[in-house]
């Protein structure tokens, strides 16, 4: 529980500090690899990611922890192929979004989260409608590219022909977050890691309702 919540004091001032001496986008990333480095330690010590239990989302919790975990569970991972794939793809779009004031990162990244898992549910509800088929069973969620996905689809509204570079890899936001986006629809549609892939496409989609609706308006912090 402690771990918990310090993770959520933390979010709070990261959320509200307005001094902007940090780099969100690199703090998010090295909150997830501390916390994936200290949940391994754990596990090989005692046998048990405290951790990931404690701040992975599940249907299995209460209220309370429901509510917090829906937001915790973006800076859990389920092993290194899993950060590392996340990791990379954040750090190709920092140097766009470290122009971005910090409190609207920690806004698209943790609410975008929190959406991606009412876009699971909302899937589902709609799979079972056509196809008649309920998915049952015990639904954990966690990982950081449901909060990426929408800070790609921030990127993508707002600054869709900046430059992404890396070493000799050269291109456009759009077309990244194009070829990321169409990715997870074919591995969704094909059912391959179905719920993951569905909360990647619900991250993009609350990129774009906040655009839509103007509610992405932000502050250029250099």
């Amino acid at each position: 529980m402690i771990f918990t919540f310090a993770l959520v004091c933390l979010l709070i001032y990261a959320l509200y500090d307005s001094k902007e001496k940090y780099d969100a986008t690199v703090l998010i990333m090295v909150i997830c690899t501390a916390l994936y480095g200290i949940g391994f330690i754990l596990l090989d010590s005692f046998g048990t990611d405290y951790i990931s239990e404690y701040l992975t989302y599940s249907t299995q919790n209460n209220i309370f922890h429901t509510i917090v975990t829906s937001c915790s569970s973006a800076f859990i991972h389920v092993d290194t192929e899993h950060l590392f794939n996340n990791m990379v793809v954040l750090y190709l779009f920092q140097p766009i979004l470290k122009q971005v004031d910090n409190k609207t990162i920690w806004k698209v990244f943790v609410v975008g989260n929190c959406m991606s898992i009412f876009f699971i549910f909302f899937t589902m509800f709609i799979y079972y409608y056509v196809f008649g088929t309920l998915i049952t069973g015990v639904f954990t969620f966690k990982g950081a590219s449901a909060g990426i996905f929408a800070l790609m689809g921030f990127c993508t509204f707002n600054y869709p022909y900046k430059n992404i570079n890396f070493g000799i890899f050269n291109t456009k936001v759009v077309y990244l977050s194009g070829f990321l986006l169409v990715s997870s629809i074919i591995y969704m549609i094909g059912n391959s890691n179905f719920l993951g892939n569905t909360a990647h496409i619900g991250g993009f989609i609350y990129a774009y309702y906040l655009h839509k609706t103007g509610r992405d308006k932000h502050v250029l912090s250099v």
